[in-house]
C-alpha cells in the first residue's frame, strides 16, 4: 500500500515493505535525485520517503514516482534480497 500526505513544503509518502523492496525503492530514489530531494526514513513495517524541492511539483513528481518504483519492483531485480 502507497500512502501520500501532503505538509507545507514536503510531502510524505509511505510505501509497505510488503509490497516493494528496499532495492527497488533505494534504486527509484537514485534515479529521481536531480528531479526532487527525497529523504528516506525506515519504520517496522514501511519506507517513509519525504518529497521536497520537486522541479515538477510535488503531487506529479510523487505520481511518477510512484509508477516508476512499481514497475522497477515488478521487473524482479535480482537484487531484491540484498
Amino acid at each position: 500500500m502507497i500512502g501520500l500526505k501532503m505538509k507545507r513544503e514536503k510531502s510524505k509518502l509511505c510505501i509497505s515493505k510488503e509490497l516493494f523492496s528496499e532495492h527497488s525503492v533505494k534504486s527509484t530514489i537514485e534515479a529521481y535525485k536531480s528531479i526532487a530531494t527525497i529523504e528516506l526514513n525506515d519504520t517496522r513495517t514501511h519506507y517513509v520517503l519525504w518529497f521536497s524541492n520537486c522541479i515538477y511539483g510535488r503531487t506529479d513528481t510523487i505520481h511518477n514516482f510512484e509508477n516508476y518504483l512499481i514497475d522497477l519492483n515488478n521487473q524482479g531485480s535480482s537484487y531484491d534480497s540484498y
